[in-house]
């Protein structure tokens, strides 16, 4: 007779096999630009509706999606003439998510936060009328996020039994949150000049590294992305080349469940959960939900990707050194 907990660990791999794919098939489905960015909240944001679903607070993550990029535009827009102005702004905002992640009732929105203050960064050069679409864009693919979640609940029922909840994050320190604030600005800076498809999925890698609050676990998690990126695009070659499958939006979601389904243990285990959910964002950033990136820009994402991580790591690590002696023996491991 299986433990509660395990049937309770069971039932959530398996909302979340149903969940990401029918996130990111939505999407698709709809034409939305930035589609892999639902199958994403489904993992960050989301998460914690997959072991206990609330109408009440599915309808305040929609709206707080809603109210947050509304609010980025407001401000962000009038600035668009000025990119010092408008980083700093960003800056300072991702400073403010970094500190909210130790609060146990803040912490999910700093998880929304963050990726939003990403998405809004590669937009400094465009028009202000792009800033006020993304309102409406985002709030459509956290609805496409919460679509899944809900159906994967038709599908897998909960079962009786409380999810374990999850452990508590370190406490992150005033330097260490305006080192990573900083370094994430920078990347944005130097991302300007790409197209805005590789910026953003160049930052989204960064940032979920960046986002893990313990420095020890950035080398690791640094290896488990690079790690997903490499299995990723190995992936997508075999698909295309060996399998002779056409890739498409349904087999991209697929291969997605099976890739949930084969390392679901480990989204849910406190001591893997960090660094299995960043190899999967990682992997889903990379590849694209719908399976869309062609094989010849495959090699180009994979240099944006170490390039961004290394900077990432290395910056934080070094910076953090020098800054913080206290941390000096955690940021060498």
């Amino acid at each position: 007779m299986p433990a509660a907990s395990d049937v309770v660990g069971s039932a959530r791999v398996l909302r979340t096999v149903v969940a990401y794919p029918v996130a990111a098939l939505l999407a698709h489905w709809l034409r939305l630009p930035l589609d892999y960015f639902a199958p994403v909240l489904v993992l960050t944001a989301l998460g914690m509706l997959l072991g206990r679903f609330s109408f009440k607070l599915a309808a305040a993550m929609i709206l707080l999606v809603g109210l947050v990029t509304l609010l980025l535009s407001w401000v962000l827009t009038p600035l668009l003439g000025s990119t010092t102005s408008y980083l700093t702004v960003v800056g300072f905002g991702l400073f403010g998510a970094f500190r909210l992640q130790s609060h146990p009732r803040l912490a999910p929105i700093a998880a929304l936060s963050i990726p939003l203050l990403v998405l809004f960064g590669p937009i400094v050069p465009l028009a202000g009328d792009y800033a006020a679409a993304l309102s409406l864009l985002l709030t459509l693919l956290t609805l496409c996020a919460v679509g899944g979640v809900l159906l994967s609940w038709v599908i897998v029922p909960g079962p009786a039994g409380t999810p374990t909840p999850p452990a508590r994050q370190p406490v992150r320190s005033v330097t260490d949150c305006a080192i990573s604030a900083a370094i994430m600005v920078g990347l944005i800076g130097l991302t300007l000049r790409l197209d805005a498809q590789s910026a953003l999925r160049l930052l989204m890698i960064a940032s979920t590294v960046l986002s893990v609050p313990d420095p020890k676990l950035g080398s690791k998690v640094a290896g488990l992305t690079l790690a997903a990126t490499l299995v990723g695009i190995g992936a997508a070659f075999v698909v295309r080349h060996i399998t002779f499958v056409a890739q498409s939006p349904t087999l991209a979601a697929l291969v997605a469940a099976l890739i949930v389904l084969i390392i679901g243990r480990r989204l849910i285990a406190p001591a893997t959960a960090q660094v299995a959910t960043t190899g999967l964002v990682t992997l889903t950033v990379l590849l694209g939900a719908s399976g869309s990136v062609d094989d010849s820009k495959l090699l180009a994402f994979l240099l944006y990707t170490v390039s961004g991580i290394a900077i990432a790591i290395g910056l934080r690590h070094t910076l953090l050194w020098h800054f913080e002696p206290r941390t000096r023996a955690a940021a060498i491991v």
